[in-house]
């Protein structure tokens, strides 16, 4: 339910950097390049459609896709939340022990709710605010709402091998945030992808040979 990607595709965190120096005789303990797999971070990525087969939301929660931009036939993941206390856990499936970078990207929609973050059930993100009023547009003879994408960072985490549990659980609202058919309160989550990244080494000088 997860892709995996190794070589390049388009992805969030693509960098790259260039560095100079000054020597007045050869070096002579430059170890090797590491082959590809330690130079670049393996991620894995869900999409909308993978993160709905794979979540689990409590029992008063419903879960579906939703158009983002229905003219690009874009969808979102999307929690339809009752109200406080409402959550979904999403399996984290890892195969390696190490050091894990976890990134979502937020959806913000005018029915969105705040929400805390737990890994394992301890809490990793205190608060996610899931609100956006957006701006609404004509689209495909329709009023839609520009609803804004934001990465999410989540942090860094040792992990060992096996199933970990990413759980959002709604924790309240923002002041603004309203059912757009009734005006009541809403308390949503939408969710445009996820991924995790195994981080290949713990200090960028691990590799130099002891002297």
């Amino acid at each position: 339910d997860h892709k995996a990607t190794l070589r390049f595709r388009d992805r969030r965190d693509n960098y790259s950097s260039v560095a100079f120096w000054y020597q007045d005789k050869p070096a002579t303990n430059v170890p090797p390049m590491p082959p590809l797999e330690k130079r670049v971070d393996p991620e894995t990525f869900s999409s909308a459609e993978s993160l709905l087969r794979v979540a689990k939301p409590s029992k008063d929660a419903k879960t579906r896709t939703k158009f983002s931009r229905r003219s690009l036939g874009r969808r979102f993941f999307l929690l339809q939340a009752k109200g406080q206390g409402t959550s979904v856990t999403i399996p984290l499936k890892i195969k390696e022990k190490g050091r894990y970078s976890i990134s979502i990207w937020l959806v913000g929609t005018p029915d969105g709710g705040v929400y805390r973050a737990t890994l394992d059930g301890k809490t990793i993100v205190p608060r996610l605010d899931f609100y956006a009023a957006g701006e609404p547009f004509e689209e495909c003879g329709r009023t839609e709402t520009v609803r804004p994408v934001t990465e999410r960072k989540l942090g860094l985490f040792y992990l060992d091998p096996g199933t970990h549990d990413l759980r959002f659980e709604c924790t309240g609202r923002n002041p603004q945030s309203h059912q757009l058919e009734s005006n009541d309160p809403a308390y949503n989550l939408g969710l445009n992808g996820l991924s995790f990244r195994k981080i290949p080494f713990e200090h960028m000088d691990q590799y130099l040979p002891e002297k």
